[in-house]
């Protein structure tokens, strides 16, 4: 998913590494700088910029892919695994908390299904 419009809003989801330092500098290119980028995204939602986790942006997009679609938490976990970041089931809530707090004002779009899991709201 690269974006998706909701009420006027447009969110996109890009790559950390692929946008410029703040205000404009060039981004440092170094070791850290690359590592550091791997393991953020930012989305723009209107003017806003808001940076989240790898997790939390895989299971944004998982989550966005459907709308409206209420997934188990097992299953959210297995979608947005990876060999070098396994996601457990048990520390699904952990990590939707943690998108939440990140996306800030627009927390409600990921929702709490209850006895199944989440859903993303469009």
């Amino acid at each position: 998913m690269d974006e998706h419009r909701t009420d006027g809003h447009e969110l996109c989801l890009t790559d950390a590494a692929a946008l410029p330092g703040d205000r404009g500098s060039p981004a440092p290119r170094d070791a850290s700088w690359r590592a550091r980028a791997r393991l953020a995204y930012r989305m723009k939602l209107g003017r806003e910029t808001i940076s989240v986790d790898t997790v939390g942006f895989r299971i944004l997009q998982f989550l966005a892919a459907h709308p409206y679609r209420a997934y188990t938490r097992r299953r959210i976990a297995a979608a947005v695994s990876s060999r070098r970041q396994p996601v457990a089931a048990e520390s699904l809530d952990h990590h939707i908390s943690v998108l939440r707090r990140q996306l800030g004002f627009f927390r409600d779009y990921i929702q709490t299904v209850p006895h199944i899991g989440y859903r993303f709201k469009a």
